[in-house]
């Protein structure tokens, strides 16, 4: 896990860890988890993102990196809704392309996706 820390937000980028590395972060790390954004654990599968961890977190914005069509059907829907139940706002990089995660002085932190800054014709639409 590593978590990057500013004076102007937080982001957590935990890898692939699964449920019972998540336990472990929880018991010795708890009160360290809190972030505004986070790239959810092993790509939003459903051996990680428990309940505990999301709660300790408590995360504003979710990030999935998942690759387009890919095999594992990635994030699971259960772990989206997971998320979306505790307040996240969610990403998806098959969707939304890459992600510029803005961390500014001025302004509350922001977050653009590339596919709809410089949208393009090809783009598929996800709605």
């Amino acid at each position: 896990m590593i978590k990057v820390t500013s004076h102007f937000g937080t982001l957590l980028l935990t890898g692939d860890i699964e449920a019972q590395a998540e336990q472990i972060l929880l018991e010795s790390q708890a009160d360290k988890l809190k972030s505004d954004v986070m790239i959810a654990p092993h790509h939003g599968s459903k051996t990680s993102s428990t309940d505990a961890l999301i709660e300790a977190v408590n995360v504003k914005h979710i990030i999935f990196t998942v690759g387009y069509l890919n095999r594992f059907k990635h994030p699971k829907p259960e772990i989206i809704n997971r998320y979306q139940s505790n307040g996240a706002t969610r990403y998806r990089s098959d969707h939304d392309g890459a992600l510029i995660v803005d961390f500014m002085r001025e302004s509350p932190l922001q977050i653009n996706a590339w596919r709809t800054v410089h949208r393009r014709y090809w783009h598929d639409d996800f709605l």
